[in-house]
């Protein structure tokens, strides 16, 4: 296309490939008469803002699609800008590439969760220690507690090198590890050590569950609250108090 044919008014039809790796988000702003954008992304979490909001859009697994038209009666500026400083303070169309859970985020939802954890433990050694008649000093209920604050240091520490699935998994088998290996060697019973590893296990596999949700967290977080506190009151009925 010649400058000329354009400075004459005919239309000029162009295609812009862009590729963006590491940003945030994506504006256009829309300086022809009559301005119309089709956007095609692989990213699955947009967020649509701006002046202008596009049309007609599509979000699926793979990906969206957008399409916005301006016209030039729309916009808050004029066809004929004077200063390229004008630009910056103009409506635009925007397109913000959404992260839904990375891994921070992941570990601070799963924070969200460490009270629940550490007193269903407390309340599973508890029950243990009742059945069994054997005493627990204050100072080993302290170190599991410890053992199970540490659980979320490993996490955020593995998951800045590896991905959080695989930080969450390891993090877990070695707090699990390492608290039955403890009571195990406090009660000497097997069936003491299988029943605090195995409700350690079930819950933090529950509170991953929870972490991959994002629409139904809160509705199964709920329900499988409401499941622990009914086996856990149920439980405390057969404890002579």
């Amino acid at each position: 296309v010649e400058i000329g044919d354009i400075l004459k008014g005919d239309s000029a039809n162009f295609l812009l490939q862009v590729s963006l790796k590491g940003s945030n988000s994506i504006s256009f702003v829309p300086v022809g008469r009559t301005t119309t954008l089709h956007v095609v992304s692989d990213c699955q979490t947009p967020s649509f803002s701006g002046r202008y909001l596009p049309a007609e859009r599509e979000v699926t697994d793979e990906g969206f699609t957008a399409d916005w038209k301006v016209l030039a009666l729309n916009r808050d500026f004029t066809q004929v800008l004077g200063s390229r400083t004008e630009l910056a303070n103009v409506g635009t169309m925007d397109v913000d590439l959404k992260v839904p859970v990375e891994q921070y985020q992941q570990t601070t939802r799963t924070i969200k969760y460490a009270y629940l954890i550490i007193l269903l433990t407390f309340a599973v050694v508890f029950l243990v220690e009742n059945r069994r008649h054997t005493p627990i000093h204050p100072v080993q209920y302290a170190l599991v507690g410890i053992a199970l604050v540490l659980f979320y240091t490993l996490l955020l520490s593995f998951s800045e090198h590896i991905s959080f699935g695989l930080s969450y998994l390891i993090a877990s088998v070695m707090t699990v590890g390492l608290i039955a290996a403890f009571i195990q060697g406090l009660l000497k019973n097997v069936g003491a050590t299988s029943a605090v590893g195995g409700l350690l296990a079930v819950l933090y596999a529950f509170i991953y569950v929870i972490l991959q949700l994002e629409s139904y967290a809160l509705l199964v977080g709920s329900i499988g609250v409401f499941v622990i506190l009914a086996v856990a009151m149920y439980a405390s009925q057969k404890i002579k108090w």
